[in-house]
């Protein structure tokens, strides 16, 4: 079972998280804090859409363009089923690998994929591959 990851818990474990990467890479706390919050505070109000998008689909797959270090995928995959597959794609290559690192301690790397590159490029993605595409920038 994943953990769910909320700003509580970037202020005071003392077990490595994906928080201490991402501090790294993040500007600064502050910045983590505000994305974990936002995480925290939008995803409740937009899980019921995403499943219903996702209704009758037996393997659905998931874009994220921009996924950054992936914190909203890592949240959502507890609350969907097994066979949902996600794909985050984002400019930042240190990131990606913060994302690549946590989805491996959640034990939900099998099915995730985080790929380096532009939303400009999304061409060279096959086409209809994708049953929801996510933005949150």
């Amino acid at each position: 079972m994943a953990t769910a990851i909320n700003s509580t818990e970037a202020k005071g474990s003392s077990e490595s998280t994906v928080y201490d990467d991402h501090k790294e890479v993040m500007a600064n706390e502050g910045m983590l804090e505000v994305l974990l919050a936002q995480v925290d505070a939008i995803l409740p109000l937009e899980i019921d859409a995403i499943k219903t998008a996702l209704r009758g689909i037996d393997s659905p797959r998931i874009l994220d363009v921009g996924c950054g270090s992936g914190v909203f995928f890592l949240k959502l995959a507890p609350m969907l089923p097994a066979s949902t597959k996600f794909v985050g794609i984002d400019l930042e290559p240190r990131l990606l690998e913060v994302a690549k690192a946590e989805a491996s301690k959640l034990g939900i790397a099998d099915r995730c994929e985080f790929l380096e590159m532009d939303a400009c490029t999304l061409s060279l993605l096959d086409d209809d591959s994708f049953d929801l595409v996510l933005n949150r920038h």
